[in-house]
């Protein structure tokens, strides 16, 4: 089932594209309150990922996308673990 709307929930969502270390793009989903709403990694280049993401949450307008330095998701895990 596709929506043909777009959902008014997830209107401020952004879309964050992250290249790890070892050169595969993943994505994350963050609501307006910052909370994360999924993910996904693995993919070849930054189109796919976003791709992916758009998939994953068919009803929300993905044009919030901001790329992230390779390594974000590692710099980020360690701030958290501390």
């Amino acid at each position: 089932m596709t929506k043909e709307r777009k959902d008014h929930r997830c209107a401020k969502w952004q879309v964050f594209l992250m290249r790890s270390k070892a050169g595969h793009w993943m994505f994350e989903v963050r609501g307006p309150d910052d909370q994360v709403m999924g993910g996904g990694g693995g993919y070849e280049d930054a189109f796919e990922a976003l791709d992916a993401a758009e998939d994953a949450f068919p009803g929300c307008d993905m044009k919030w996308v901001i790329q992230q330095p390779m390594g974000y998701m590692v710099n980020t895990a360690k701030r958290e673990a501390e």
